[in-house]
């Protein structure tokens, strides 16, 4: 009986654990001015908003 329990429970946390894994959002931007030369070493502010389940709305 510990046997069974212990494997259950190993394969409980397995589970879990797999299906717990994050998703990347790789993001890479260039800042240019209003005639479109690029900032550098410029300090620059950015928002990100993620909004959930609203997966290709627009």
């Amino acid at each position: 009986m510990k046997h069974f329990l212990f494997i259950s429970t190993l394969v409980l946390f397995s589970i879990t654990v797999w299906a717990q894994a994050p998703t990347k959002l790789n993001y890479q931007a260039v800042i240019r001015d209003n005639s479109g030369v690029p900032l550098v070493s410029t300090p620059v502010s950015i928002t990100f908003t993620v909004h959930k389940n609203t997966e290709g709305a627009q």
